[in-house]
């Protein structure tokens, strides 16, 4: 069994009328106060318990990296991740 509680006295929850349209149409990840499943309490203030969210960003990041390098050797035109997306601007190499 699992609770998700919710906290409704954030920005992104209030008013609160009906709380159900909040959670669908206002709430984010923000707003969860806490998620127990099983009895045990694996989401308290928001965080994750037992999971460096630092270090799990940090390798999405560098798996992410490798599959947008890969891309042009996947396809037979190598096309580029820039060629199927463009970014929004140019990557800033310093100076």
């Amino acid at each position: 069994m699992s609770l998700v509680l919710v906290n409704l006295e954030t920005i992104h929850m209030s008013p609160v009328r009906d709380p159900v349209r909040n959670l669908v149409y206002g709430a984010t990840d923000q707003d969860v106060a806490r998620v127990i499943i099983d009895g045990r309490t694996v989401v308290e203030g928001g965080k994750v318990l037992g999971m460096d969210e630092r270090q799990i960003a940090e390798d999405l990041r560098r798996i992410g990296d490798h599959f947008i390098d890969a891309i042009s050797s996947r396809n037979k035109e190598e096309t580029t991740a820039e060629d199927i997306s463009a970014l929004s601007y140019k990557v800033w190499k310093g100076y």
